[in-house]
């Protein structure tokens, strides 16, 4: 799929955010720390996922330290177009300490599966995609019938700000910018019913949301 010049831009941009942001940082206690993030966030969702039950499970925009992390009992298959930078520019990314995860350095728009998955999880990551609206289909045709779709993303919490934003390139790390309801709404069209909204943490410009929806 042809790449717009902003989201090539916002790519640059994400791995020099991601060099920047552990620079300073010693590996093995920033691992040990974003894997207990993963887990105090699913352990606060109302909704049990079965991450223990040997499933298939797809990370998309998965970044050097994604759920994928904290899966070790499922079937994984990670999708991030950056990944190859990372593992060559970031100590703290080791494809070999996760054996039970497949990583693939190809944008989630590029990537070409007939299979399926009981759980497809975008951390973070929707909005940095190049064409949402596509991305957002394919989501929720690679998850199986009543499989679990896991999404968190920061949303707007005000219209002018989301318009200004629209309009104008401030925010050039993130292509897309939408309100929590916007985004419920694009899964529901592409056949996914909303089992859980957790508004996780919270700022004035936006709020970072987790979603739960399973497949009709």
């Amino acid at each position: 799929m042809k790449k717009t010049f902003k989201w090539k831009l916002a790519q640059r941009l994400e791995k020099k955010w991601w060099q920047n942001y552990l620079r300073k940082k010693s590996p093995s206690d920033y691992l040990k720390w974003k894997a207990e993030y993963w887990l105090n966030l699913l352990g606060k969702c109302k909704t049990i996922l079965p991450i223990n039950d040997q499933l298939k499970a797809l990370d998309a925009g998965c970044g050097p330290a994604g759920i994928f992390m904290i899966l070790a009992n499922c079937e994984v298959t990670a999708v991030d177009p950056l990944l190859a930078d990372y593992q060559w520019d970031l100590s703290h990314f080791d494809p070999a300490a996760y054996p039970w995860v497949d990583f693939l350095s190809v944008a989630f728009e590029d990537y070409n599966t007939e299979e399926q998955f009981d759980l497809v999880f975008s951390m973070n990551a929707i909005n940095h995609f190049s064409d949402l609206q596509f991305s957002v289909r394919k989501l929720c045709e690679v998850l199986k019938k009543e499989g679990y779709l896991i999404v968190t993303i920061d949303a707007h919490n005000h219209q002018w700000a989301k318009r200004a934003l629209r309009l104008m390139p401030l925010d050039a790390l993130h292509p897309h910018q939408y309100d929590d309801l916007e985004y419920i709404a694009m899964f529901e069209k592409n056949g996914c019913t909303l089992l859980e909204h957790l508004r996780y943490q919270q700022a004035y410009l936006f709020d970072h949301h987790l979603f739960i929806f399973q497949k009709n």
